[in-house]
């Protein structure tokens, strides 16, 4: 049977937003972590469920495929720029104090 009924795209993007807005709640701090591979499974098997109720496919599809389809990155990399970018923030506003 095809996967069909149940709430809208948008409804199911607002709960996927809302479930990666709590995973990646400090992830700066936790990002060292993901220098496991049991760390960053946890984080993908989450988000592969979401992928799958967002895209409606079946579970059969890769975990790539399902990110592809449900136009979301990948989590860890998102944990990745957010680190990246709250790191040279910290550096410009040190060096921003340090020119007055």
């Amino acid at each position: 049977m095809p996967r069909v009924g149940g709430p809208s795209e948008c409804s199911r993007r607002l709960l996927c937003a809302t479930v990666e807005s709590i995973l990646l709640y400090g992830a700066s701090i936790w990002s060292v972590a993901l220098q496991r591979e049991t760390h960053r499974q946890q984080l993908m098997s989450v988000q592969r469920k979401l992928a799958i109720n967002i895209s409606r496919a079946y579970r059969a599809a890769s975990s790539e495929a399902l990110c592809v389809v449900a136009r979301t990155p990948p989590i860890d990399h998102i944990v990745q720029q957010r680190t990246a970018i709250e790191l040279n923030g910290a550096a410009c506003r040190a060096t921003t104090r340090d020119d007055r």
